[in-house]
């Protein structure tokens, strides 16, 4: 959204960055790279989270399924009268 009304803007429009409390006149194209810089690290980091989170599921699958083994092998034991 940021980026989109950074576009919008005139070559010649005034862009101010926040920095404690006071604003600081940037350059327009400064402040167009430091935005899409920003989103890409923040693609970079939900790309990242996403893989992390497949991850986990595949594990807790993976987990799953052996306890599901143990458990039919432990009914096995016990009723071997079943086999």
């Amino acid at each position: 959204m940021v980026l989109k009304e950074l576009e919008l803007l005139e070559d010649d429009a005034n862009v101010y960055k926040l920095i404690g409390p006071v604003l600081v006149k940037q350059d327009l194209v400064e402040a167009r790279g430091n935005v899409e810089k920003r989103l890409g690290f923040i693609k970079a980091e939900s790309d990242r989270l996403e893989k992390a989170a497949a991850a986990c599921e595949k594990k807790h699958e993976e987990k799953q399924r052996a306890i599901m083994e143990l458990q039919q092998k432990m009914m096995a034991l016990a009723n071997p009268s079943a086999t």
